[in-house]
């Protein structure tokens, strides 16, 4: 499945750099697209701001028994867009809000507890 699926509808969220790291995102989804090894996925994260949800999520790929990664990060999608920020710095705060995210140590739990077999979709916890 494409990360494109995993995306609600379409909803630009402006904030300020301050505001941005405020956010405090939750797993919202891990879905499997190749359940044979290498083990390949998508997963989104979500936080609220304002009454509106902001989401990043991105595919990822296990590379050995304890080490995922993004997948591509030039493939990160995100609602979230930083008042005056250049757009050529906004690939790097994605990835940089994923760096802090428990995300990996969150499939690796997953996958040693095999909920990640189990299903197509694993929802978050």
């Amino acid at each position: 499945m494409p990360p494109s699926a995993l995306l609600p509808e379409p909803l630009v969220v402006r904030v300020t750099t301050a505001l941005c790291s405020t956010l405090s995102f939750t797993h919202d989804k891990t879905e499997l697209v190749a359940a044979e090894l290498p083990l390949v996925g998508t997963t989104r994260w979500t936080a609220s701001l304002a009454g509106e949800q902001v989401f990043l999520s991105w595919r990822w790929a296990l590379v050995a028994f304890d080490v995922i990664c993004v997948e591509n990060p030039l493939e990160i999608q995100s609602n979230i867009y930083v008042i005056g920020e250049n757009p050529a710095l906004r690939r790097r705060r994605l990835i940089t809000m994923i760096s802090e995210l428990p995300w990996q140590q969150q499939l690796l739990d997953q996958f040693k507890a095999g909920d990640a077999h189990q299903s197509d979709s694993v929802q978050g916890r």
